[in-house]
């Protein structure tokens, strides 16, 4: 989570495809026919995974597109991580409007999101900072 997080801060989608792609070929290795990254903010790196893979990457973007077009929905709203929720996953979801939180709502989101993720748990402070 750490090597994630400070890829995406200095923009090092290289970087964290590298980190990826050992992963990648260690499961490949146990018999993988293919790859998914699991976390959305691990998406701003996927072009460059998908063109060093070994293994077919599945990505989750345009499935979430789909999934929004196919439940007809028009607007959504978006948490995550900073670059997730500022690039709109990264592009990918042109569908639909999408509402993000405002002033500093945006920040502590972000903040609030990273911390439940490096701490692999959501506590309650972090989980209330949602409602706030």
């Amino acid at each position: 989570m750490r090597d994630l997080v400070r890829n995406i801060s200095d923009n090092a989608p290289y970087k964290q495809a590298e980190i990826f792609l050992r992963l990648t070929r260690r499961i490949q290795a146990a018999g993988a026919d293919a790859v998914a990254v699991t976390s959305i903010a691990g998406h701003f790196c996927i072009r460059e995974l998908e063109a060093l893979s070994p293994l077919p990457v599945i990505n989750a973007i345009p499935e979430i597109e789909a999934a929004l077009v196919i439940r007809g929905l028009r607007r959504i709203g978006l948490l995550g991580a900073r670059v997730v929720m500022q690039s709109r996953i990264y592009g990918g979801v042109s569908a639909v409007e999408v509402v993000l939180p405002q002033g500093e709502s945006f920040d502590a989101t972000h903040n609030a999101y990273v911390a439940m993720a490096a701490a692999g748990q959501a506590d309650d402070p972090r989980v209330e900072s949602f409602y706030n």
